[in-house]
């Protein structure tokens, strides 16, 4: 159900090229460029640095950036007064 839900690297590149090597392949699992199009899906763990400026380039035309930006962090503040002994 997630798979029909997923959009396809190849329905992103009809809007946008999605570039990478046609004969690239991945070392691990052998996936081709041709392959993740077809199927939209990564084969393995090594595919995501094979692969990688296609994912970079797929992540801009969905959503517009490269990272996601989150409000800086503050720390938390303590929950100890000082006065107690352990």
């Amino acid at each position: 159900m997630l798979q029909s839900a997923t959009p396809a690297v190849s329905s992103i590149s009809k809007n946008s090229p999605v570039t990478a090597p046609p004969d690239a392949a991945c070392p691990r699992c052998g996936l081709t460029h041709a392959e993740l199009n077809q199927h939209g899906q990564m084969g393995c763990a090594a595919c995501y640095q094979t692969f990688e400026e296609v994912v970079v380039q797929a992540t801009v035309a969905l959503h517009g950036a490269k990272l996601a930006e989150a409000p800086p962090l503050t720390p938390p503040r303590s929950v100890f007064t000082g006065t107690e002994r352990g």
